[in-house]
């Protein structure tokens, strides 16, 4: 009933806007206020940009859209595992993001070399690679990969598990200290598991469950492209712990990595996605 008010409202808002708009002006629909962020510093002053509270809501409120014939208005979503299982979109002026999310899309850009130089001491970057014999930004993609596939598992069992939780607006991530280990960065996967399941208030369910484990371990096996599969949130909170001791010395939350990908993501970098060359045209 309440997500129902929500959309009504906020379609009220794209009503107001559209009888006020000029010629030339955009309305965008995100599914977040931090997506509105993220893809203002990219688009005309002209658009007017409309944050939703997740996917579900951003797609009753296109549904809107289109029943009302309203133009001049898109809508922008993560691709999320999308592309992987091959996820119908039904609206025309709905587009996703390249790889798995926005901040996929910026760490697949020139700010990863700006803000890992920022962070990283060169030495114990130099050090790490040597000893690991792959660099820094495959060896977290593959990292984030075993945490990517108990999320898919989750998607495609229903499970119900949580990864993220909300405290005053906040983002509050799963408790990635619990499971890696700060000197060498590598996970425990039991421990994963469990701090998942705690995050998700459904301790054991893999123990109850066994075969969940066997469906995990296939879904592991499998080579899928990493930067569709792997969250975003999950490689900035990965990078951020491993500049407190592996890559330096230094205390610093995921969030406050994924604000500085934001500030170091270009125009440049923007231009050279599908998601521009699809909106141009």
């Amino acid at each position: 009933m309440r997500d129902n008010i929500d959309v009504k409202y906020r379609y009220g808002e794209i009503k107001l806007w559209r009888d006020a708009k000029n010629q030339g002006e955009v309305g965008v629909i995100v599914e977040a206020k931090a997506d509105e962020l993220f893809f203002r510093k990219s688009f005309s002053k002209k658009t007017c940009f409309f944050s939703t509270d997740g996917f579900k809501n951003l797609l009753e409120l296109m549904t809107e859209v289109k029943e009302n014939n309203d133009e001049g208005i898109i809508g922008i979503i993560d691709a999320d595992f999308r592309r992987i299982t091959n996820d119908k979109i039904d609206f025309d002026n709905l587009f996703m993001t390249d790889g798995h999310d926005i901040e996929m899309m910026t760490i697949n850009s020139q700010a990863w070399n700006e803000v890992l130089s920022f962070h990283a001491n060169s030495h114990k970057l130099d050090k790490f690679e040597k000893d690991n014999r792959v660099k820094f930004k495959k060896y977290i993609f593959d990292l984030s990969k075993q945490i990517a596939c108990v999320r898919y598992l989750n998607k495609k069992q229903d499970l119900g598990l949580i990864f993220r939780t909300f405290q005053k607006g906040k983002p509050n991530f799963i408790d990635y200290h619990k499971f890696i280990d700060k000197d060498n960065l590598t996970i425990d996967n039991l421990k994963m598991i469990k701090a998942i399941e705690n995050k998700s208030s459904k301790q054991n369910l893999f123990q109850k469950f066994p075969e969940l484990k066997q469906k995990l371990d296939e879904i592991c096996l499998e080579n899928y492209e990493l930067t569709e599969f792997c969250n975003g949130h999950d490689i900035m909170n990965i990078f951020a712990y491993s500049i407190k001791k592996a890559l330096g010395n230094e205390n610093i939350s995921g969030i406050e990595i994924e604000n500085q990908f934001i500030i170091a993501y270009r125009y440049d970098d923007f231009k050279k996605t599908t998601l521009y060359k699809l909106l141009r045209k």
